[in-house]
C-alpha cells in the first residue's frame, strides 16, 4: 500500500514539474513572438535584450575556445590489495621469505595524466589535470592548438 502511495506521489511530482516547464516555455515563445512583431514597450524590449545578452554571455563562459598541453606525467604505484594477497600466499607456501617476495611482486598501477591550459569564450583561463583514459581528455584534445 505504501509503495502505491509513493509511486503516486512521484508521478504527481513529475506532472507538476512538467506542467511548470510547459508554462515557462509557452511564456518564452509568446515573449519572443511579441519581440519579433514589435509589440513590446521600450522597457520590455530592453529587458528582453538584456536577458538574451546575459544568456549568451553565460553560454560563452563555458565554451572552450582552445587548449594547450602544459604538463604530462606518469605515476606508478603498487596495488596494496595485490601486494597483500601475494604476500599472504607467499608466506603460506614459502614462509617469511615467500611473504617478502610475494609482497614485493604486487602489480603496478600506472596512471598517465596530462595538464591542459583551457581558454574559454569569455577570455578566462584555467588549468585542468585529467587522466589520459577518460572522456574529458578526449574532449580537451579536440581543442588543441596546433
Amino acid at each position: 500500500m505504501a509503495m502505491f502511495i509513493a509511486v503516486g506521489v512521484v508521478i504527481f511530482g513529475i506532472a507538476v514539474i512538467s506542467g511548470a516547464i510547459y508554462v515557462d516555455v509557452s511564456r518564452q515563445k509568446k515573449r519572443k513572438k511579441r519581440y519579433e512583431n514589435g509589440e513590446m514597450t521600450d522597457e520590455e524590449r530592453e529587458e528582453y535584450e538584456n536577458k538574451l545578452k546575459a544568456k549568451e554571455n553565460l553560454s560563452n563562459r563555458y565554451k572552450i575556445v582552445k587548449t594547450m598541453i602544459v604538463n604530462s606525467s606518469q605515476d606508478s604505484r603498487k596495488k596494496a590489495s595485490s601486494s597483500i594477497a601475494r604476500g599472504a600466499i607467499g608466506g603460506a607456501v614459502l614462509g617469511p621469505a615467500g611473504l617478502v617476495g610475494g609482497a614485493l611482486s604486487g602489480k603496478n598501477k600506472v596512471t598517465n595524466t596530462v595538464t591542459f591550459l583551457v581558454e574559454y569564450g569569455d577570455g578566462h583561463r584555467e588549468t585542468k589535470t585529467v587522466q589520459t583514459d577518460t572522456r574529458e581528455f578526449e574532449k580537451l584534445c579536440k581543442y588543441l592548438e596546433m
